[in-house]
């Protein structure tokens, strides 16, 4: 047979430092112990274990009390796993589980909507940016590939007189 957990007190947390809390007896103001603590790491005393979230001021003041009335089974999850087939909204209303279809199927109708908007979007811009072209009479990949031609005749022209000139140095000093 297993023993049952040892009965935690009842117990306040007050703030006195950004780095140390007091623990005290709710019931007679009594101060039980002093813990070093920081936000969102563990603080043990007597077998508890309780966490601070987030920033607490110098000051500040947590109750932590026990629930004789709870026995560490999942009574909550399985009345929280009930409520998705019963009827929250009244009478046929619908459950949890109505309520997340119906916004699941509106957002997924809504997304694949915008995503064939879009698609036509850039269909028709596609479009007009050769219609555009067609009726300008300017196509920039050709221009491009028309400016890489030309630089290289001007590179080549550029040679020819730069032999040229080589060969007529030449010839002049042989004179």
């Amino acid at each position: 047979s297993t023993s049952p957990p040892p009965a935690t007190p009842d117990i306040r947390v007050q703030i006195v430092s950004g780095s140390q809390l007091e623990i005290i007896d709710p019931s007679s103001g009594v101060s039980l112990a002093y813990r070093a603590w920081e936000p969102d790491k563990p603080v043990n005393y007597r077998g508890l274990s309780f966490t601070i979230h987030g920033t607490a001021a110098v000051n500040d003041v947590f109750d932590i009390k026990t629930d004789p009335t709870r026995t560490s089974d999942n009574r909550n999850a399985v009345i929280i796993a009930g409520m998705a087939t019963v009827s929250i909204f009244g009478q046929n209303g619908g459950s949890f589980q109505d309520a997340y279809n119906n916004v699941t199927s509106k957002l997924g109708t809504s997304v694949n909507s915008a995503n064939m908007t879009a698609a036509g979007a850039a269909k028709q811009a596609s479009d007009l940016k050769s219609a555009f072209e067609s009726k300008t009479g300017v196509n920039l990949d050709t221009e491009a590939s028309d400016l890489i031609r030309y630089q290289q005749a001007y590179s080549a022209a550029a040679q020819v007189v730069m032999a040229a000139r080589d060969m007529f140095a030449t010839i002049l000093k042989s004179f």
